[in-house]
């Protein structure tokens, strides 16, 4: 998504259409996509600031959290001269740098018996292929410390909280964004022959209300009146719906799979039958799976209600040809 609003700080809309935005507009719509990729919560930038909190609070020290690992192993011996009391022979089980570990949390069986947590484990300036672990290249913090830290941060809520406030703040911007981003990628469809004139105006009356002229800020703004012509819908594998992609019907059959990061956002159809097949040739080959997939199940939450389903869904996809319901 920040991909293709930040192409717009760069691009103008519907350059290849026969006019185009207003200027003033166009620069308008460009500070816009500015704001809304700057007021953006990076997941990172917020998990590398809190980690470096965490260090400095327990060590009065400054490190750089990317290169702080947190090792788990699965021996020790004891040593006077550690911060945690003991030193580890040999290279870790489990390695995650104090970023990732704060991203994803200490397991249950962590949070269960932290005090096991300094026994084998312990945090350290070498990554995991080193073999010796001892106060030569210790982090000085207790693993069952920064457990309490990560409780008393939730970093999953703070997170939760920048995106609620973010898009308190710029909902109608990414509404505006998406469409003008949408009228991006037709144009350059139809310049690039991808799209027929006759399709590039059935596509693009789904957010404008005369496809021949250059939208105005306001017409970005506000809904297009409904009116009879295409039919859109959002691309679904057995009911599980991609977020961001969308199958426009047209009215003599034909379709068009809208897909907005995709090097050829836009790709028309004979019929669904035509759709289903290209569905299949796309769950076939291993990288586009991965990254047709990521559209259907974003996120933590999404992979666990929804990838069985969605799975079955692809399986059924894959095994059998297409048939009328």
């Amino acid at each position: 998504m920040i991909t293709y609003m930040t192409s717009l700080i760069q691009e103008d809309v519907m350059t290849s259409a026969p006019s185009q935005i207003p200027p003033n507009d166009q620069q308008r719509l460009r500070e816009r996509a500015r704001r809304f990729v700057l007021d953006y919560p990076d997941l990172h930038d917020l998990a590398y600031t809190a980690a470096s909190r965490i260090i400095l609070q327990h060590t009065r020290r400054v490190f750089n959290p990317e290169t702080v690992y947190w090792h788990r192993f699965s021996t020790a011996s004891s040593s006077p001269r550690t911060f945690t009391g003991w030193q580890h022979a040999g290279k870790p089980v489990q390695s995650l740098t104090l970023i990732e570990l704060l991203m994803q949390h200490f397991s249950a069986h962590d949070q269960e018996a932290s005090d096991e947590l300094s026994l084998y484990g312990g945090f350290y300036t070498d990554g995991p292929d080193h073999d010796f672990f001892d106060e030569r290249n210790e982090v000085p913090m207790l693993p069952q410390d920064v457990l309490k830290d990560m409780w008393t941060l939730d970093f999953s809520a703070l997170y939760t909280r920048r995106m609620d406030r973010f898009w308190n703040a710029h909902s109608e911007n990414f509404c505006i964004l998406a469409k003008a981003h949408y009228l991006v990628a037709a144009a350059n469809c139809l310049r690039k022959g991808q799209l027929s004139p006759d399709d590039f105006k059935h596509v693009t009356g789904i957010v404008t209300a005369d496809p021949s002229q250059a939208p105005t800020l306001n017409d970005l703004r506000n809904s297009c009146p409904a009116t009879p012509g295409p039919s859109v819908h959002t691309l679904d594998i057995n009911g599980i719906k991609a977020h961001d992609m969308l199958r426009i019907v047209i009215a003599d059959g034909r379709e068009v799979v809208y897909w907005p990061d995709a090097q050829q956002p836009f790709r028309v159809f004979d019929n669904e039958c035509a759709v289903y097949n290209w569905l299949k040739s796309q769950f076939m080959g291993e990288q586009a799976n991965k990254a047709l997939t990521g559209h259907f199940l974003r996120g933590e939450a999404s992979r666990i209600k929804d990838s069985a389903r969605f799975s079955r869904g692809v399986s059924d996809l894959l095994a059998h040809a297409w048939r009328a319901d």
